[in-house]
């Protein structure tokens, strides 16, 4: 694996490539809960001279991130004597075009080294259009397009790829927010795509997404992760059986994991499951209440086995009751459900895989899809959606991709599987 580090440009003319020694370590994050990218770049500052000469580095100044290697590779990320040594996944990584959001100096007592710290992120984290407005009936997905395009706020962007939501077009009002606030709590929260959540994000291009989880499950995935234990024995079962399970899926990239964590379950998703829903029907003046449950994402290449969820059948009795009480006063009849449907994000990652790899550019692609294997059979093998991902490249020119990949129900071939028992699960919640 090359080792590289992420340099940063400020306001296209300062390179601090010549800097590149004191950078301590670059961090990146993207997750689909908060739709914006965001990082920060640690130096050490030994005479506070990055911060005291803030030199094209203010809040507000544009921030590009490129690759550069050790001394013995050119700025533009190609080895003098053997440019082909580079993988393009890196050597075309790159992040372009977002500001500064903060910059701090520390020294601790009775150190005479200091460190500066820049924060950088989205666009939209800073500017920010509060003025109130009211939106004529257009689908949301059209409007979501309409306010990204609007330039007035002084950036505009693309909505790249989106699902066309299930809701009726209505006018809408921002009132007192930004229009990142808006589209995000007024317009995606009143979304839902085949009785599934929709998710509003922006990737490393700057380019937006309004897409269903639906839709990620169905996605198609474009890198494998697996065992460091799986042999390369083209005899050995779990090696024949991950093969297989990448020409199913067309997959030719893989990468090793090294660490990973496997979290069943959490208290929101659990009280998700089968909540009791109270809301008024203006159109006939009459209070409802309803039980509600997730919506059963039909995946194009799953087996049966992935209807089944990691709870217990004979929970299904008590959750008749109900675990949660949502209220929808003072909505429009046809957001109702689109929030109730909002509601239920938790439950996507009811099943939840933490994994530390090195870096490539593919797991950069949040709302994508990954393959997973373990070994032959296993219940986790298959395909999960990318929620987030951290990269951190240190001092060593080391950098790790912290993966967090999920999914609501369980994946794997029910006729071979490693689960002892998966008749006693829950099976088609929500159908």
């Amino acid at each position: 694996m090359e080792q590289f580090k992420l340099i940063p440009i400020f306001n296209k003319v300062k390179d601090m490539s010549e800097n590149a020694g004191q950078i301590k370590r670059t961090t990146l994050c993207n997750t689909l809960e908060n739709g914006l990218c965001y990082g920060l770049i640690e130096f050490e500052d030994a005479k506070s001279e990055i911060f005291d000469s803030l030199d094209n580095v203010q809040v507000g100044a544009r921030v590009d991130l490129k690759i550069v290697y050790d001394d013995d590779i050119s700025i533009d990320g190609t080895k003098k004597s053997d440019a082909s040594s580079v993988s393009n996944d890196i050597k075309n990584f790159h992040v372009d075009d977002l500001v500064v959001l903060r910059i701090m100096n520390k020294k601790l007592k009775g150190e005479s080294n200091s460190t500066t710290i820049i924060y950088f992120g989205h666009k939209l984290f800073l500017y920010k259009d509060l003025q109130n407005r009211a939106f004529p009936p257009i689908s949301n997905e059209k409007l979501i397009s309409n306010i990204l395009d609007d330039a007035s706020r002084g950036c505009f962007f693309k909505l790249k790829e989106f699902d066309v939501p299930d809701e009726e077009a209505i006018k809408r009002y921002k009132t007192l927010e930004s229009d990142w606030e808006f589209m995000k709590n007024k317009v995606a929260n009143n979304s839902s795509y085949k009785k599934t959540p929709m998710y509003l994000y922006s990737d490393l291009n700057n380019e937006f997404h309004f897409i269903s989880i639906h839709s990620m499950m169905n996605s198609q995935p474009e890198i494998a992760i697996y065992d460091t234990n799986v042999s390369n024995e083209t005899e050995d079962e779990d090696a024949k059986a991950f093969n297989d399970l990448c020409q199913a899926n067309s997959v030719e990239k893989t990468e090793i994991y090294m660490s990973c964590d496997l979290d069943i379950g959490n208290k929101d998703a659990v009280a998700e499951m089968a909540a009791h829903m109270s809301y008024i029907n203006s159109q006939i003046q009459m209070v409802k209440t309803t039980t509600v449950t997730p919506a059963t994402i039909n995946e194009n290449d799953a087996s049966e086995f992935s209807k089944y969820y990691p709870i217990d059948y004979g929970f299904e009795m008590f959750s008749k009751t109900g675990a949660a009480y949502f209220t929808m006063d003072n909505h429009i009849f046809s957001d109702i459900f689109a929030l109730k449907h909002s509601a239920f994000k938790d439950f996507d990652r009811m099943i939840t895989i933490s994994v530390d790899c090195l870096f490539n550019a593919e797991f950069m692609n949040i709302g994508k899809s990954i393959l997973m294997f373990f070994r032959k059979g296993h219940w986790a093998n298959g395909k999960w959606i990318l929620f987030g991902v951290k990269l951190v490249v240190g001092d060593n020119g080391q950098a790790v991709c912290r993966l967090t990949l999920g999914r609501p129900f369980l994946t794997g071939d029910k006729d071979n599987t490693t689960l002892k028992n998966y008749l006693a699960l829950f099976h088609r919640l929500g159908s």
